[in-house]
C-alpha cells in the first residue's frame, strides 16, 4: 500500500468485532488479530458501548484498524421469548436490542451493546467451540439471528485440537442456516497458514477496496515478519549449539586424597554452568517471537511449580537436565542428584573417556589425564541432542502461538503455557542429528544447508 493510502485508512479504519461464549477463544483471537502492539490495553475508543472492550490496531502511530471484544450472549433464548411476549412477534435486531436497553439488568444492557456493536461493524467474527455439541445452549439460534444484523459473520471453529471436537457437525448445521463463511481457526494450535485463512475470509467479506487493499497488505508483512523471525531463530539455535557444545568444566592438581571432592565440585559445577547456558538459550529463542521470559514456566515432575522467585524456581529445575533416563520422574532425577553430589565416586579408568550415565542418560563426557592428576567435563552427545530437541520444540511451540497464548495480566488466574523439560526426541534421530553433531563439532563458518535443516525441522 501507499502512504496516502494509510493516511486514508486511519480516517476510515476498519472494524472487526468478535462474539462468543466465555472460554471459546474469543481472546485469543482477538490476540491474532491485533498480533502484538496494544494487546492487554484497554483503551477509550470511539465510544463508550457497555460490554464492548475496544483493541485499535496500529503502525506509526496510525490506528489502522479496530478489534472489538464483546461480553457475549448471556441467557439469549430466555430473553428473547420475554421480548416476544412483550411485543407480539418474533422481533428484529433493533427491537429486540430496544428490549434489551429497556430492562434494568447489567447482563441486558451488556447483550444489549454488544449487538449494536455488531450491527455498527464490517464483519464480526462468531467464535464457538467446537468440541462442544452445536444443540447446546442456544448457539445456532444466536448465530441465526446475528444473520438478521446486516453484518457479514464468520464462524470460527475452534478448540479443533480437542479429541471431542465435531467440525464436520458444526459445519452441518450451519449450513442448515445458509451460514457458509466457515473457517478452521484453533486459536490455541493455530499456524501461519491459519491465520492466513482468517485474514482472506475477513477480505473477501468487506466493500471498501481500500480495506481489502490493507489486509491483503497486513498478510504478506506477516509472512514475510514470521519468515524473519524463523530466521533469527535458527541463528539462536545455533549460537545454543555452539555455546553448550564448547562448555568444559576442569579440575587439575588432583591426587588420591582430593579426588572425589574434585568430581563432586566438577559435576556440580558442569550442571549449573550448562543449566544456565540451556535456560538463557530458551530465553532467546522465545524472545525470538515475542515469548517474554516472565511467560516461561519451568516444568516441576510434570507440574507448575510453586517458585517465590525465577532464580529458584530454575534452581529447583535444574535437575532435570538431567532426566533418568525416558521414564524416570521427578524424584529419580533428584535422587540420581544427589547421589553424585553425594560423594558417590564411579571409576574413571585412567586415560580413557567415559560418559557419565544414569538410567540410560548418558549426560556429561567425562575425561581423566594419564597421570590421574586432571579431571574434565563436557557435555555428551545425547544430552546436546536432548537439550538441542528441547529448544526446537519451545520454537516450534512459540511460532504457533505466539503472545496469543497468553492471558491479560489482569486476569484471575493468567497462562503460562511454556512449560520447559529438558527431554526430547526431536532431532534424536535422521539427518537432522547428524548435521547438529557435525554443526557442534566442525563449527564451520558458513552453514547454509545446516540452517536449511533446522528450518525444515522448526517449520514441520
Amino acid at each position: 500500500m501507499k502512504p496516502q493510502a494509510f493516511a486514508k485508512l486511519h480516517d476510515d479504519p476498519i472494524h472487526f468485532c468478535i462474539i462468543g461464549h466465555t472460554d471459546h477463544g474469543k481472546t485469543s483471537t482477538i490476540r491474532t488479530l491485533t498480533h502484538d502492539e496494544s494487546i492487554g490495553i484497554v483503551v477509550d475508543g470511539p465510544d463508550t458501548t457497555p460490554g464492548v472492550v475496544p483493541y485499535p490496531v496500529k503502525k506509526i502511530g496510525k490506528t489502522r484498524y479496530w478489534v472489538y471484544d464483546t461480553a457475549g450472549f448471556s441467557a439469549f433464548g430466555r430473553r428473547m421469548l420475554d421480548c416476544e411476549e412483550e411485543i407480539g412477534h418474533r422481533p428484529e435486531i433493533h427491537e429486540f436490542v430496544d428490549f434489551l436497553e429497556g430492562i434494568t439488568d447489567e447482563q441486558a444492557e451488556e447483550m444489549a451493546g454488544s449487538l449494536r456493536k455488531v450491527m455498527e461493524c464490517h464483519v464480526a467474527i462468531v467464535v464457538v467451540n467446537a468440541s462442544e455439541s452445536c444443540t447446546k445452549a442456544d448457539y445456532l439460534e444466536e448465530i441465526d439471528f446475528l444473520r438478521t444484523s446486516g453484518t457479514p459473520i464468520i464462524i470460527s471453529l475452534n478448540f479443533l485440537h480437542s479429541s471431542k471436537s465435531k467440525p464436520a457437525e458444526w459445519r452441518k448445521q450451519l449450513i442448515k442456516l445458509r451460514v457458509t463463511n466457515i473457517i478452521n481457526f484453533d486459536a490455541h494450535k493455530r499456524t501461519m497458514r491459519d491465520e492466513r485463512n482468517l485474514f482472506v475470509s475477513l477480505e473477501a467479506l468487506l466493500e471498501s477496496q481500500l480495506h481489502k487493499d490493507f489486509i491483503e497488505h497486513w498478510i504478506d508483512d506477516r509472512e514475510r515478519i514470521s519468515q524473519e523471525r524463523d530466521l533469527r531463530v535458527v541463528e539462536s539455535i545455533k549460537r545454543a549449539i555452539l555455546a553448550m557444545s564448547g562448555l568444559s568444566v576442569s579440575k587439575i592438581n588432583l591426587h588420591s586424597g582430593n579426588f572425589k571432592k574434585a568430581q563432586k565440585e566438577a559435576t556440580e559445577e558442569f550442571a549449573e554452568t550448562l543449566s544456565a547456558c540451556f535456560w538463557r538459550s530458551v530465553v532467546e529463542v522465545l524472545g525470538d517471537y515475542d515469548v517474554e521470559e516472565k511467560h516461561v514456566e519451568l516444568a516441576n515432575g510434570g507440574k507448575r511449580g510453586a517458585a517465590t522467585s525465577r532464580q529458584e524456581a530454575r534452581s529447583r529445575w535444574r535437575p532435570s537436565l538431567f532426566k533418568a533416563g525416558t521414564s524416570g520422574g521427578a524424584a529419580a532425577t533428584v535422587a540420581a542428584i544427589e547421589a553424585m553430589m553425594g560423594g558417590v565416586t564411579l571409576f574413571i579408568p585412567t586415560g580413557l573417556t567415559f560418559l557419565l550415565t544414569y538410567g540410560g542418560a548418558q549426560m556429561a563426557e567425562v575425561k581423566k589425564s594419564p597421570e590421574g592428576t586432571a579431571l574434565s567435563l563436557s557435555i555428551s552427545d545425547e544430552q546436546l541432542i536432548q537439550l538441542i530437541g528441547c529448544l526446537v520444540d519451545q520454537a516450534r511451540r512459540a511460532r504457533t502461538l505466539g503472545r496469543g497464548a497468553f492471558s491479560n495480566e489482569r486476569d484471575p488466574n493468567p497462562v503460562v503455557p511454556f512449560q520447559v523439560e529438558a527431554k526430547s526426541d526431536t532431532v534424536e534421530k535422521g539427518e537432522i542429528r547428524d548435521s547438529v553433531l557435525h554443526f557442534a563439532r566442525t563449527r564451520p563458518k558458513r552453514s547454509e544447508t545446516f540452517d536449511e535443516d533446522l528450518l525444515e525441522v522448526l517449520r514441520h
